[in-house]
């Protein structure tokens, strides 16, 4: 099937709203996603971060969502819209700036599984990171349904294993306490401003390149409701698991380190839901390296002239190498 790399997709290639959404849906719900909620909850408080967290993604529910009905009412991708608005030559600078950060973000999570793992498990860091590297990139080449495959598959997982995180710190910290937490790092570590945009920050990069997502609606209502799956929606869960975690006195040095759950989860808690963990790094890590790559790999084929595939197959093996 096409990705329509050099075209607007035609209106009888659209998808349905559930399949765009479990794109975008099965993005931010991820554990990387729950660190900066954690550490906007630790430098803030717990309302006083939750009030940023909320924000922060009302403001990407507008943002991403004008770009989303633009492209949900022309078919184009990220690269065709930034052709239209800087021209020709203006549009190599922002698409080849934005494409090459993401799959500089799906180098960095790719290393992050094989250091995951190996820190939870003791897995071959670099054996990890290169056998997850591939199944990413498989993942990519399949283009746009397969990433909905997955969308299905990681945003469940997460929360099956946010509500397992939960329900352990419940049993070994008050919940009640989470609604006082005060914050670790005193009340001039962070402004709200910097807070809110901390957490813009963690997807303005493939938030800009909602498009190539988003082209596959029906119609610019239909880009605009797959986008509220996402921000605020799958968003929200994500960083509210994290800062509840961090709230509750859960996460040890929660300022830094965030709302990463998965030592709760690999904290002496059994065989079952440790191989579970295992799955839930491998495959929550691998929703945000696939849509990375998709994205960097269909703009770098519009610059280049060549197609998705070609792309996913050179930027995959130069990300996963680079996460070595």
């Amino acid at each position: 099937m096409s990705e329509y790399e050099h075209s607007p997709v035609p209106p009888e290639r659209r998808k349905s709203l559930l399949t765009v959404s479990a794109v975008w849906f099965g993005f931010p719900m991820i554990l990387t996603n729950a660190v900066p909620g954690g550490v906007v909850v630790a430098m803030l408080g717990f309302w006083k971060g939750m009030a940023a967290i909320v924000a922060a993604n009302l403001v990407m529910l507008v943002y991403v969502g004008l770009l989303s009905y633009r492209a949900g009412s022309t078919g184009q991708s990220f690269s065709l819209q930034a052709t239209a608005t800087f021209g020709r030559i203006g549009y190599v600078i922002a698409s080849g700036f934005l494409a090459t950060i993401v799959v500089g973000w799906f180098a960095f999570n790719t290393g992050a599984t094989g250091a995951t793992l190996h820190q939870a498990f003791g897995w071959h860091e670099q054996l990890v990171a290169v056998l997850a590297g591939l199944a990413f990139i498989a993942v990519t080449y399949l283009g746009i349904r397969a990433l909905s495959w997955l969308g299905m598959v990681a945003a469940p997982l997460f929360i099956v294993c946010g509500l397992i995180a939960v329900v352990i710190v419940a049993g070994e910290h008050d919940l009640g306490a989470i609604f006082s937490y005060p914050g670790v790092a005193g009340a001039d570590a962070i402004t709200f401003g910097a807070a809110v945009s901390l957490i813009m920050a963690t997807f303005a990069d493939s938030g800009t390149m909602t498009a190539d997502f988003t082209r596959w609606s029906a119609n610019g209502r239909q880009a605009v409701l797959a986008t509220a799956t996402a921000f605020p929606v799958a968003s929200l869960i994500a960083q509210i698991t994290g800062g509840v975690v961090v709230a509750a006195g859960a996460i040890a040095s929660a300022a830094s380190v965030g709302g990463n759950f998965l030592p709760i989860l690999t904290n002496g808690h059994g065989v079952l839901l440790s191989a579970l963990a295992a799955v839930f790094v491998f495959v929550n890590l691998g929703s945000v390296c696939s849509h990375c790559l998709y994205n960097g790999a269909l703009s770098w084929s519009h610059l280049t002239g060549t197609r998705m595939r070609v792309m996913t197959l050179v930027l995959g093996v130069i990300g996963t190498l680079a996460a070595l």
